[in-house]
């Protein structure tokens, strides 16, 4: 292996079943001395690429998917703008108005406006 205190051991080709490897010198129960491992054979579905509709349609189905019929670019997108408008609600953006100068400005400009009428006609 790559790592320190990690090692490869290569058996062959083993028959498929259930497999324990002791490191000979060492005490059974020293931890890392008795590994279990357990050999496979590729069953008919590892070899089987057949496409399995029922079966994908089932992952559709408990993944929150939809099984396309046609496969029409037109279906395609109104089914994606559905899917995007339940999983993203729309965004709300607040903008300070603050940091617009000409929103600044105009506000400073009717306070300063209702100042001066106030004060040319007598009131404080």
């Amino acid at each position: 292996g790559a790592e320190a205190g990690v090692y490869r051991i290569s058996f062959g080709q083993l028959p498929a079943g259930r497999y324990t490897a002791e490191i000979e010198g060492l005490v059974s129960t020293e931890a890392g001395s008795l590994v279990a491992f357990e050999v496979r054979r590729f069953g008919r579905e590892m070899f089987d690429v057949s496409p399995r509709p029922d079966l994908m349609a089932r992952i559709a189905e408990l993944s929150g998917g939809a099984v396309l019929g046609s496969g029409d670019g037109e279906e395609i997108q109104r089914l994606f703008l559905e899917h995007r408008q339940r999983s993203q609600p729309a965004t709300v953006e607040k903008i300070v108005a603050w940091d617009r100068g000409w929103v600044m400005t105009l506000i400073v400009g009717v306070w300063l406006a209702t100042w001066l009428l106030r004060r040319r006609s007598g009131l404080t």
